[in-house]
């Protein structure tokens, strides 16, 4: 490696190589807003990639706060899964910006929706008397120590509103 190497920056983004770059300019893109559009610098020093963006850090059972910003707290809500035919009352764990799984005591052998199913979702918070009902997606479903677990996707947390 040389001196004029180490000076060089290549950025990458779906298998194509931007650059090279200088700091100055890399500042500027930074400044710009437009070096989040990149994925990866190249690290002269280990001579491989390496991503520019931290990652998030690992999930955890319940990825919003206990209690949001709404004042709901997650560990208290009510959820009841259904379609035209079948029905199934679970508690919400691995609460995400785009899903959660529903944790059902359902005792019957087979999941009860089909994966990619629309299912709808009734929410209910008994402490704040809030309720809603949302569409969500199965994405997965899996049978785990005594219980199967619903892996729903949505597009944002639900809000809940008063019902009463």
């Amino acid at each position: 490696m040389t001196k004029i190497d180490a000076d060089l920056i290549f950025l990458g983004k779906s298998g194509q190589i931007f650059g090279p770059f200088n700091s100055v300019e890399l500042d500027e893109l930074s400044t710009q807003g437009t070096l989040s559009h990149y994925h990866w610098i190249w690290d002269w020093k280990a001579s491989a990639w390496k991503s520019i963006e931290s990652p998030p850090p690992p999930p955890q059972k319940t990825q919003v706060a206990p209690t949001d910003a709404q004042g709901l707290n997650w560990n208290q809500v009510h959820a009841i899964g259904f379609d035209s035919g079948h029905l199934i009352l679970g508690q919400l764990k691995w609460i995400t910006q785009t899903g959660c799984t529903l944790i059902s005591q359902q005792k019957q052998e087979g999941s009860l929706f089909p994966i990619r199913g629309k299912i709808r979702l009734n929410l209910y918070d008994p402490s704040s008397l809030r309720g809603a009902t949302i569409s969500v997606v199965l994405k997965k479903v899996n049978f785990e120590d005594h219980h199967w677990n619903y892996h729903l996707k949505w597009k944002e947390i639900p809000k809940l509103n008063k019902i009463f």
